[in-house]
């Protein structure tokens, strides 16, 4: 998948160190990001159907990858999660996803 790809976090890494650097005050700066190993859906109930985040719903689903978000002695977790198609096919996705600590100072 792309969006896991180094390249992709360097990237966005440094968009977020051009954002910061506009931001006056430390509590709106970007400390830390993940890159989540899906798209959100809409079918998942992760989305609005306007495309809006259900945040309560998306945190108590990946409430263990918010919880390693936070905590800055984890740079990778490993995920397991099981994906149902449309078609009611299911699949098992493991993979670890990356964790990146912003030095903002």
């Amino acid at each position: 998948d792309l969006s896991q790809k180094p390249e992709v976090a360097k990237l966005i890494r440094e968009e977020v160190l051009k954002i910061n650097a506009n931001v006056e005050k430390d509590y709106f700066r970007i400390h830390r990001f993940g890159i989540l190993y899906k798209l959100l859906d809409v079918d998942d109930g992760e989305l609005t159907k306007t495309g809006k985040i259900r945040r309560e719903f998306v945190k108590k689903r990946y409430i263990e990858l918010y919880d390693a978000l936070y905590d800055e002695s984890v740079s990778v977790k490993r995920v397991s999660a099981i994906f149902q198609y449309q078609d009611g096919q299911t699949t098992t996705v493991d993979t670890d996803m990356d964790f990146y600590t912003l030095d903002i100072s």
